[in-house]
């Protein structure tokens, strides 16, 4: 009986380990973070991209 006992006890420790993944969570949240970032930079680059498509053809029709 006292055997399991001391196993119950090391279960206990496997729940600290848990708490451990907890911390590994937070990191998880600034590599989102910096993914929408990157995200974002690659939305306003193609939107300028096409500004300026946009921008050239206008003028050569209006040149036209």
């Amino acid at each position: 009986m006292t055997e399991a006992g001391g196993r119950s006890d090391q279960g206990t420790e496997g729940t600290e380990g848990t708490e451990g993944t907890e911390g590994t969570q937070g990191t998880q949240g600034t590599q989102g973070t910096l993914q929408l970032l990157m995200s974002l930079l690659s939305l306003l680059s193609l939107l300028s991209l096409l500004s300026l498509v946009f921008l050239t053809f206008s003028a050569s029709s209006e040149g036209g």
